[in-house]
C-alpha cells in the first residue's frame, strides 16, 4: 500500500471517529450502540497503520492488492456493524410491539372504569 493511500485511509477513519465521538458528546447515538462503530473503526485503523498486517492477510485469504485488501476488511466490518444494528433494531421492534399492547389494554380498562364510574353516577342522581 503506498504512502499517500495509507494517509488517505488513516486520515477518514480518524474523521470517522471523530464523528462518532461528537454525536456521542451531543447524545445524538447511543453509547451502546457507537461501541459497535467505534469497534470497527479501530479495526480499520488497525489494518491502515501496519501495511505489513494487510500484506499478510491479502496474503493468507488470497487477495494481490492490499488496498483491496483494506476495502475487503472495510466490507466485513460494515457486514458485521449492519448485522449487530439489525439485532438491536429487532429487539426494540418486539419491545415496541410489546409497549403498544400494553398501552391498548391500559386504555382499554381506563374506557372501562370511565363508563362504569358515569354509570354509577347516573344512578346516583
Amino acid at each position: 500500500m503506498n504512502t499517500t493511500l495509507q494517509i488517505f485511509f488513516i486520515t477518514c477513519i480518524l474523521i470517522f471517529i471523530l464523528l462518532i465521538l461528537q454525536n456521542l458528546r451531543e447524545k445524538k447515538i447511543n453509547v451502546k450502540y457507537s461501541l459497535v462503530w467505534l469497534l470497527s473503526a479501530g479495526g480499520l485503523l488497525i489494518l491502515a497503520l501496519f501495511p505489513p498486517l494487510v500484506e499478510k492477510l491479502g496474503n493468507f485469504v488470497g487477495i494481490a492488492a492490499p488496498a483491496s485488501t483494506v476495502f475487503v476488511f472495510a466490507g466485513i466490518f460494515m457486514l458485521i456493524t449492519i448485522f449487530t444494528l439489525t439485532v438491536i433494531v429487532s429487539e426494540l421492534t418486539n419491545k415496541l410491539i410489546s409497549l403498544t399492547q400494553h398501552l391498548a389494554i391500559m386504555e382499554k380498562r381506563i374506557r372501562e372504569l370511565e363508563n362504569r364510574s358515569a354509570r354509577e353516577e347516573d344512578k346516583n342522581q
